[in-house]
């Protein structure tokens, strides 16, 4: 299911997969590169936008938070802008 922000609900993770979140963001668009979706595509260009979002901040990724001291220190790298 395609949300009105461009996601599929998590980010990347399967951790809690479920009937209302079966896939991922990350895995629809390689699914949507298959099946020959490109950026001109209207889906692609708002999963994208949402990506960029979450890469910069101005969204939450909806991943379940990890049970680390330095989870937070962890995806402040993981997602730098270069």
């Amino acid at each position: 299911m395609n949300y009105k922000d461009g996601s599929w609900g998590y980010f990347h993770t399967l951790s809690n997969p479920s009937s209302k979140r079966p896939m991922t963001t990350e895995q629809a668009l390689r699914r949507l590169e298959i099946l020959g979706f490109t950026i001109d595509d209207i889906t692609i260009q708002k999963a994208l936008k949402y990506l960029n979002n979450c890469l910069t901040g101005k969204e939450n990724i909806p991943d379940r938070v990890e049970k680390k001291h330095d989870w937070n220190i962890f995806t402040d790298i993981r997602f730098m802008e270069n």
